[in-house]
């Protein structure tokens, strides 16, 4: 009998990280093997050879299938049990601007906007979940900055006129390109949100330099934050505004 096996395909944009488990692995701290997927690519997987298949673990959800079974990532997301977690791929960075309308822009002024979640009153009583449905965002608790509020950081281009939102949330973080704050304020807030409960969170204040389109997406990129899963209490939107605000 050879490996226990199966293939995976990664049907998401981004690159993912999978694990296999023996069939009488219960404990998901020791994978059998592990690989990287790009997006789009299939690999076979393998571990112990045993007629009853094999376990197969994405992030913090695994499906035991028969040696032989084809399936994806999102079908282990969608259909499988919870085990310990390994969040090595993160959230994903969506950047939703083109390349021809970078070119020349420089920003040299940062904020961080807010609005209270839709059901704060629910969340304030019952420090439940709160579901935005938005750009991902979700499950903002309000012990960050005692209370259920919503933070998107805003960088401001005098010159040319262009802001950059960038919204992190349980989807990942997007970023976006805006030509006026109006604009700018209804990517970083969530549908039927009234313009008289945003408010600034921090005010406009000089970046600590000058920078790119290109250096804020690097930075963004790098902010720890977008690397971990989102967490409500402890790795949610206040906490990845906070520290680009400070890092830019």
């Amino acid at each position: 009998m050879g490996p226990a096996n199966c293939k995976v395909k990664n049907d998401t944009e981004r690159d993912v990280f999978v694990r296999t488990y023996n069939a009488a692995d219960h404990v998901f701290d020791s994978p059998c093997h592990e690989y990287w997927l790009s997006p789009g690519e299939t690999k076979e997987m393998h571990a112990s050879a045993d007629a009853r298949g094999l376990k197969v673990a994405w992030r913090n959800q695994y499906l035991w299938v028969d040696n032989g079974t084809e399936l994806t990532v999102t079908n282990i997301r969608s259909s499988g049990e919870t085990c310990d977690g390994d969040y090595r791929d993160g959230p994903s960075v969506t950047i939703r601007i083109d390349n021809a309308n970078q070119s020349g822009l420089v920003f040299a002024r940062k904020a961080i906007w807010c609005h209270p979640l839709p059901c704060e009153a629910a969340i304030e009583v019952g420090r439940a979940f709160a579901d935005v449905f938005t750009l991902g965002l979700a499950e903002i608790s309000r012990a960050t900055a005692g209370n259920a509020w919503h933070w998107f950081f805003v960088a401001h281009d005098e010159q040319n006129c262009r802001y950059l939102v960038a919204n992190f949330g349980r989807n990942g973080c997007f970023v976006t390109l805006a030509t006026s704050l109006d604009e700018a304020l209804s990517q970083g807030t969530t549908p039927g949100m009234a313009k008289s409960q945003v408010k600034m969170r921090e005010n406009w204040v000089p970046c600590s330099r000058r920078v790119t389109t290109h250096d804020l997406l690097t930075i963004i990129q790098a902010i720890p934050h977008v690397k971990k899963e989102y967490k409500f209490m402890t790795n949610n939107c206040q906490h990845f505004s906070g520290a680009l605000f400070d890092q830019v």
